[in-house]
């Protein structure tokens, strides 16, 4: 059994990781999830991965698997309670993703992020893939409840279900940004998130694909820092009363489109005194 890695830590794999029964990484804090990176070349095996899950802790299910390009975990069972992201390789799991199993892991804090490779799943699971897709916990490149861009197949590995994406289909073609609420009250935050477009697939979250595929690091842009700032993962944050116009830059490319946005004060309503206190 393994535990951990735990409360923010990282497990980078260069090699070969085995274990008899579970891996089980957690974190209370959604502001530091713990990491397993499965990097190129990589592979792990064992009974089951429980991202997150809370059978053997009372925590929180913040933890991030990544596997990248020509990694490969084989395990038994997955306990899926945090995300992942395929951004490569092959997810290959024996007797299923086990989502069901813990019920203070709700849909909101777990996702599969498909952005390449092969997630190989027992026979059978066509119907629950779908289930998956239409509760918006297993995404294509990013996107929520995405039919059109995943792809199962039942025929190439015999007696499994093989899930995977259509390919982006070259390079990126232009980066623009997601629609965004018009107004925010001091105080606010708000995520901002930038889309892309490929040949084959477009509205691409381009923050869900492999960092090292992309042609640079996303730049968000304020042209009022002093009214609302953006952090470097996207988070508006209003800061004072005015307006401010939204872009981003990734590489060469600037957002074909921008948000304007307004911040208003915070009103504090006068409270309603009773009529006997009124009159007082």
């Amino acid at each position: 059994m393994i535990y951990g890695p735990e409360f923010g830590a990282g497990l980078n794999i260069y090699g070969t990781l085995n274990w008899d029964w579970y891996l089980a990484p957690v974190q209370d804090d959604p502001t530091h999830p713990s990491i397993l990176n499965l990097y190129s070349g990589s592979s792990v095996s064992g009974y089951g991965i429980a991202l997150g899950d809370t059978w053997w802790y009372s925590g929180g299910p913040y933890v991030t698997m990544n596997v990248y390009s020509n990694a490969f975990a084989g395990i038994s069972y997955m306990y899926w309670g945090g995300h992942v992201n395929l951004y490569g390789g092959i997810l290959s799991i024996t007797n299923g993703l086990t989502v069901e199993t813990v019920g203070a892991v709700s849909d909101a804090t777990r996702s599969m992020n498909l952005a390449g490779g092969e997630l190989i799943l027992p026979s059978a699971f066509t119907g629950t893939v779908n289930g998956w897709i239409s509760r918006g916990i297993l995404l294509a490149y990013g996107k929520a409840q995405d039919t059109s861009d995943i792809v199962m197949d039942g025929v190439t590995v015999p007696g499994r279900t093989l899930v995977t994406t259509i390919p982006l289909g070259g390079s990126l073609q232009d980066v623009h940004l997601q629609s965004f609420p018009t107004n925010l009250t001091v105080g606010g935050f708000q995520p901002l998130t930038v889309l892309g477009d490929y040949p084959n697939v477009q509205n691409v979250v381009l923050t869900a694909l492999d960092p090292a595929t992309l042609p640079g690091t996303i730049v968000y842009q304020s042209s009022a820092p002093n009214v609302v700032t953006v952090d470097t993962n996207g988070l508006v944050m209003a800061l004072a009363a005015g307006s401010t116009t939204l872009t981003a830059a990734l590489g060469t490319f600037s957002s074909t489109n921008s948000i304007t946005l307004t911040v208003t004060p915070v009103t504090n309503p006068v409270p309603h005194l009773p009529e006997e206190q009124a009159v007082l």
